[in-house]
């Protein structure tokens, strides 16, 4: 599942919420930040994992 979002960041943890409580709690979670880089949540999971993208 991927979400995008606007400023300010998506909500992790409401977004998981959501898909756990939709059956998906197998699914993970990645969030494109507009400002850059991505939120990476782990299905089974209850922390994100943030990376920066870099830019050439």
């Amino acid at each position: 599942m991927a979400a995008l979002g606007l400023p300010p960041d998506p909500d992790a943890g409401t977004l998981r919420a959501a898909l756990d409580g939709a059956g998906l709690p197998g699914a993970p979670l990645e969030l494109h930040l507009v400002g850059g880089g991505t939120l990476h949540c782990p299905a089974g999971g209850t922390t994100c994992v943030a990376t920066r993208s870099r830019r050439s």
